[in-house]
């Protein structure tokens, strides 16, 4: 890239930046922005001249398994239906019998449950929580608390914590046609949300736990009004 003309980002190694395009590489697919869609073909013919192998797609509905679309009013939605079509069929949810949530989590904390009932899912634990993860972290930033919590017990689950990851499951089958909506304000500005609650495992968790007394952390980071990072 660099020697087509593109210049690394200092703040992320996989953003090139150009005078007329800018590119998002991750691993082998790489994402192209400008005003013109004749810089991105001269771009990619330069590419092609350095000896990368280009296939070229229509747009970048797909990229990294995300579909981009508009909606009525102009705004950019983005949704993972194919993800979260596989997460409910590891979880056995993607019968029509299977009943739905309206939330991703119960009220209660999520504890350690050392004394609880062992594991019984026929799923890997592990493998669907990196599945939610991915989900979590690119479209469905209302999975993410509880996705989390499951995620502390990955190697060590209970029982009550497969029925924790099962009612995201039901959650997602609910609202599988769902995603994040971007409607960018003119004003490019970055801001910053975050909050912690106080030693919110306190009273659920053993006293002599010192997990009980520590604080858990959220926060989201927008630009032009826009979330980014959550």
């Amino acid at each position: 890239m660099t020697a087509v003309g593109m210049e690394v980002s200092k703040m992320d190694p996989c953003l090139f930046v150009g005078k007329k395009v800018t590119a998002v590489a991750f691993v082998d697919d790489i994402l192209f922005w400008s005003s013109d869609e004749a810089y991105i073909n001269e771009l990619g013919a330069k590419l092609r001249e350095q000896g990368l192998l280009l296939e070229q797609e229509d747009d970048a509905a797909g990229f990294l398994g995300v579909r981009m679309s508009k909606t009525e009013e102009g705004f950019l939605e983005m949704k993972q239906t194919g993800l979260i079509d596989r997460i409910l069929e590891a979880l056995s949810l993607d019968s029509k019998l299977a009943k739905n949530k309206y939330t991703p989590a119960e009220a209660t904390p999520l504890t350690r449950d050392e004394d609880g009932e062992g594991p019984q899912g026929s799923y890997s634990y592990a493998s669907v929580v990196g599945m939610m993860l991915y989900l979590a972290g690119h479209t469905r930033p209302d999975i993410a608390y509880a996705v989390n919590c499951c995620a502390r017990y990955m190697f060590n689950p209970r029982l009550s914590h497969e029925n924790a990851l099962k009612r995201i499951g039901r959650y997602l089958k609910a609202t599988r046609d769902k995603g994040l909506i971007l409607n960018p304000s003119g004003d490019l500005k970055i801001d910053a949300y975050p909050d912690a609650d106080f030693a919110g495992l306190y009273g659920h968790e053993k006293n002599n736990d010192p997990a009980c007394a520590k604080s858990r952390t959220g926060f989201v980071i927008t630009v032009a009004d826009c979330p980014m990072v959550w």
